[in-house]
């Protein structure tokens, strides 16, 4: 990257930028922690302004996409200022925009500890190696999980596996026709299955907006009724897909064979949000906070313990798992580490929202 000069920022002012940009989410972090059990709105004002800093040295890797939810922020706090809305309100406002933000970079330790995580490639790895019956299920399935487990990070994880699994010795053999058939009904089948986690799953983004913007509302009223609805979608996705690889059907072609294990690391992710859950659920029960507030306790803590588990085996020992959590957490900017995901080209993906 360039600065106005022309020339290249200095490894040390890199690192200086990113290190400060963690230490302000790690603020928001524990500020959004301290006003579940200490509620002020001295540590409202003081969260708000990390979190302001901290998107002003990231305001540089801003994209459209980010610019929009910026500037209609802004102008609806510009237009509350103008129109003499109570203090109160504004102060409720910053309380739950510190919580969401908080939410997000906590739910990136869960992220960070799947990347260390070995189960997580050999789950992945049973989804796509499925026969042409099973794939579209399987994708689908899997594209939940790892969408409810590791949210974004798990999306592009999967994505990067399916175009992995294309390039094995058998599938390259493949005509070119069948090679782009399957690798686009494999990446719809993930999509659609990660959109899907919006309709229910109790650590996505969208139902807990949904929960602070609708105080009234419980997540046992709605979380059910969406849970259900992800069935009906995807049969409806499976018949559409069913349907579109009929011409492909009688040609004996081969499929990979899952790799050793891949069924137990399957189990194992399923167990990891089954106890994940149960945790939020238990302490949302048993204490006064609510569900929000459990989830952003809850989360950070298992995250730990997964990564230290992880890391058992390895030569850096837990706290190196436990440091890995701790410092991409907290940057709030990376998916799922370093790796880059190819996806399949441009065009298709008009075809794959509209269809």
């Amino acid at each position: 990257m360039l600065n106005r000069g022309g020339q290249v920022p200095s490894a040390p002012i890199l690192s200086l930028g990113c290190d400060l940009r963690r230490a302000l989410m790690l603020g928001v972090m524990i500020a959004a922690v301290v006003q579940i059990f200490a509620p002020s709105h001295l540590v409202i004002g003081l969260g708000t302004g990390m979190l302001v800093g901290f998107l002003a040295l990231s305001c540089k890797m801003f994209g459209i996409g980010t610019w929009v939810p910026v500037l209609l922020s802004l102008g609806a706090a510009v237009l509350a200022m103008v129109q003499h809305v109570p203090a109160d309100v504004i102060w409720r406002g910053l309380d739950r925009m510190l919580f969401l933000a908080a939410l997000i970079a906590m739910l990136a330790t869960l992220r960070s500890a799947a990347a260390l995580a070995p189960e997580v490639r050999l789950a992945g790895a049973l989804v796509t190696n499925q026969p042409a019956s099973r794939r579209y299920l399987s994708m689908t399935f899997g594209g939940h999980l790892f969408g409810v487990l590791v949210n974004f990070g798990g999306l592009a994880l999967l994505l990067d596996i399916a175009k992995q699994s294309m390039d094995r010795e058998g599938t390259t053999q493949l005509p070119a026709e069948v090679q782009e058939a399957r690798l686009r009904r494999m990446t719809l089948a993930v999509i659609r299955g990660f959109s899907m986690i919006a309709l229910w799953s109790p650590f996505g983004f969208a139902t807990n907006a949904i929960l602070l913007t609708l105080p009234g509302i419980s997540y046992v009223e709605f979380g059910p009724i969406g849970f259900a609805m992800s069935f009906v979608l995807t049969a409806i996705g499976w018949a559409w897909d069913t349907y579109e690889g009929r011409r492909f059907r009688g040609r004996g072609l081969l499929t990979a064979t899952p790799p050793p294990k891949s069924g137990l690391a399957v189990a194992l992710l399923l167990g990891h949000v089954l106890a994940l859950g149960a945790g939020v659920f238990v302490l949302h029960g048993m204490t006064s906070l609510s569900f929000q507030q459990g989830l952003i306790v809850i989360v950070p803590c298992y995250a730990v313990l997964w990564a230290g588990a992880a890391m058992r085996h390895d030569t850096r020992g837990v706290l190196g798992g436990i440091g890995k959590v701790a410092q991409t957490s907290c940057c709030g900017w990376r998916i799922w580490g370093q790796r880059s995901v190819s996806l399949p080209r441009p065009g298709f993906w008009p075809w794959c929202f509209w269809r």
